[in-house]
């Protein structure tokens, strides 16, 4: 059987027969569509070649369909509907979606989103699901984009990849965090080197610029004594200790009362924490609503008052832009 090229049925066909079905005239279906009745008929008399079949036969004074015809008219309604389903904008319901959402995060960002996104969600949607799954440093590159990961976040800023954008946070101070109780901060790079340090399970594989910083003023790494799990720990695992650890004013909102925390006693560069996500999962379904979501999640960490609409405190960077020269260390609260 020799088969027709689908390129010469238009969507203009599909409504002129629409029209026809609804209105029994040629003429009518003319004006609705907006050609002329030549053209119409034209068409009309095309669409009978393809299909080897006059779709429509007069009856009564009114265009009636044959049998074929009538398969023909189905199959052009269930064509049309579905475009114009595409064409109209879709409205996501937190309230209703059955969607289900997985975050990737890594360090302190894991135990800030655990800590805080799921108080956020679950407030505004009821049936959605939500995964926060901890990222591990054997992750393939690869796998940190995948289709079945809507964001990705990381305790610092990354370089940009292909098909990937991200939120950026404004620059943090580093601070030094210790039990109140026990000890004072220390005041000099001297007693900061001479100092026992926690850092997190998750970025032990990791040197650090605070190492190198010690380094290039004569001093030795770090002495580190043990590993938290996650912030969320920290509190736990340093109080009643000497122990101290470094993060950022992010860490302040996962920790007990006794947990102080202050600055540095020598310049670093301010930390910048990220959410990243594929380009390609822009036009899914809620994926603007977790996004802002986040952000919100993440900038409530670094200030209770912060609102949603201060969001543009966030830079947002493609692959394509690089972030401005920091000023300074961030002004963060004691």
């Amino acid at each position: 059987m020799e088969l027709f090229d689908l390129s010469q049925i238009s969507v203009q066909d599909m409504l002129l027969v629409k029209a026809i079905t609804n209105h029994g005239s040629i003429s009518q279906a003319a004006q609705i569509i907006g050609v002329s009745q030549p053209t119409a008929s034209y068409r009309l008399n095309k669409l009978r070649q393809i299909f080897s079949d006059p779709i429509f036969v007069s009856a009564k004074r009114k265009m009636s369909p044959t049998v074929k015809g009538q398969r023909i008219i189905k199959t052009f309604l269930v064509q049309i509907e579905s475009l114009e389903k595409l064409a109209v904008p879709e409205i996501f319901d937190p309230a209703s979606t059955e969607r289900s959402f997985t975050i990737v995060a890594k360090g302190f960002q894991y135990s800030a989103m655990v800590a805080i996104v799921p108080k956020l969600f679950f407030k505004e949607t009821r049936r959605a699901k939500l995964f926060i799954e901890q990222e591990k440093d054997d992750l393939p590159a690869s796998l940190r984009h995948h289709d079945a990961i809507d964001f990705l976040a990381l305790p610092f800023e990354s370089k940009g990849d292909s098909g990937i954008r991200r939120f950026v946070s404004p620059a943090l101070q580093v601070r030094v965090y210790y039990d109140g109780n026990v000890r004072k901060p220390p005041n000099t790079i001297k007693a900061f080197s001479e100092s026992r340090f926690v850092v997190l399970s998750s970025l032990k594989s990791q040197p650090g610029f605070i190492d190198q910083i010690l380094g290039e003023n004569g001093y030795p790494p770090r002495n580190i004594v043990g590993y938290a799990p996650t912030s969320a720990s920290i509190a736990g695992f340093i109080g009643g200790t000497d122990l101290i650890y470094i993060g950022s004013s992010f860490t302040s909102a996962l920790g007990g009362e006794n947990l102080f925390n202050a600055g540095v006693p020598f310049y670093t560069p301010p930390i910048r924490h990220e959410i990243r996500w594929s380009i390609s999962k822009e036009n899914e379904t809620g994926h603007t609503w977790l996004q802002n979501l986040l952000v919100n999640a993440m900038m409530t960490a670094f200030d209770p008052q912060f609102q949603i609409d201060q969001a543009e405190k966030f830079v947002l960077l493609s692959e394509f832009e690089q972030l401005e020269q920091a000023n300074g260390p961030a002004s963060q609260p004691n």
